[in-house]
């Protein structure tokens, strides 16, 4: 998954991993996502999904992607 690296206009990106993620929806509860700084690496079990969420200033869902973690 490519992120981009640099935040615009205090945008902030949440993360979760699990067995089965589903992306979030428009006002989604996302309490049970972690921050991330968009640049660390991310733990995932292999075979598990990862959802990276980019959310505005105001905490609106911006965007939102899903992969699944392959790890060596």
């Amino acid at each position: 998954m490519t992120v981009p690296t640099k935040q615009f206009n205090g945008n902030t990106y949440k993360v979760k991993t699990g067995a089965s993620v589903a992306l979030p929806t428009f006002g989604a509860d996302l309490s049970t996502y972690s921050d991330w700084n968009g640049t660390d690496s991310i733990a995932a079990t292999n075979g598990h999904e990862v959802v990276v969420v980019e959310l505005s200033a105001g905490g609106a869902i911006l965007k939102a992607g899903k992969t699944t973690a392959v790890v060596a």
